[in-house]
């Protein structure tokens, strides 16, 4: 019986990957045919097939016991909100500083001296132009919670997918290093057309699809799994998500670069490799519960 219990959700798994990753790179294939990450069809397309991995989710859900309520909707710790939008921002402005202190590449938004940070632009919720320190550093943390979550508006899609319901199904079946590693392996490879059509890295498409973007999605699975798993809420995952693609996206794959691009996005990996480490540790990991038999 027990036999029966982990082999047929295994195969719901499967069935669900199949579904999301045909839809997925079905639309994704559209994108490429029309012109790739430059056309209008790229904008139209990419919020729908964020969502996907949710809807598929939500579809398979509703064949379980327990349904939509595994997703664990509730938000019992809203600190974790707040980790979840600062971790991304203060990831991402440490980057900055290091990155225009190497010389390896200069920032379009922010510039920095003694005792002020002149902000060129952006979007800061408490304005632009010359601040102070600390002006800037409340600026810059009411900016990474209020982009966490509007941005978290069309990532919800894919943590419900993700976080929500693969997660914790993976977690039930390996090691908890091992779910959480295959996680990130399964989102980084959903995303390989658009990484081989020169999203994220555009100097080395192939290599950043093969290798780069993989580990990257391995690291904040990591920290994903720490926020959701902790908070026991699948909502810190959604602000995370929010917050990297606000502020990765825009501080950091939208410096100037100086020279070829690829010592900084291994810097970037090496920098979110140590943070998914503490992440790991800190992590109360969940002990494994056999999965219920959903029922033809």
């Amino acid at each position: 019986m027990a036999r029966q219990n982990v082999l047929k959700p295994n195969r719901l798994l499967l069935l669900y990957l199949g579904v999301v990753f045909l839809i997925s790179y079905g639309l994704q294939g559209i994108i490429w045919l029309e012109g790739g990450i430059e056309s209008d069809t790229f904008k139209l397309l990419v919020p729908v097939v964020m969502f996907i991995p949710g809807i598929a989710a939500i579809f398979f859900l509703l064949r379980e016991k327990h349904g939509l309520r595994s997703v664990r909707w509730g938000l019992r710790k809203p600190q974790y909100l707040a980790y979840a939008a600062f971790i991304p921002a203060v990831m991402a402005l440490g980057l900055v500083l290091i990155l225009t202190n190497l010389g390896w590449a200069k920032s379009p938004h922010l510039d920095f001296s003694s005792g002020s940070v002149d902000i060129l632009g952006g979007l800061f919720v408490l304005g632009k132009g010359n601040q102070s320190i600390l002006f800037f550093l409340v600026n810059f943390l009411v900016t990474a919670i209020v982009l966490g979550i509007v941005n978290g508006l069309v990532t919800v899609g894919e943590e419900v997918g993700w976080r929500g319901y693969l997660q914790p199904r993976l977690i039930q079946r390996f090691p908890f290093a091992v779910a959480i590693i295959l996680v990130g392996l399964i989102w980084a490879h959903w995303h390989t057309p658009v990484i081989l059509m020169g999203y994220n890295y555009p100097e080395t498409p192939v290599l950043g699809a093969i290798l780069l973007w993989p580990i990257t999605c391995i690291a904040w699975s990591f920290v994903a799994a720490f926020l959701t798993i902790n908070s026991d809420s699948i909502w810190p995952a959604v602000v995370f998500h929010g917050s990297v693609n606000a502020f990765l996206g825009g501080l950091v794959d939208g410096m100037t670069y100086t020279g070829p691009r690829l010592p900084a996005d291994v810097l970037v990996i090496v920098v979110w490799l140590i943070v998914a480490a503490l992440s790991y540790f800190l992590t109360k990991i969940p002990a494994p519960i056999v999965q219920e038999v959903v029922p033809d």
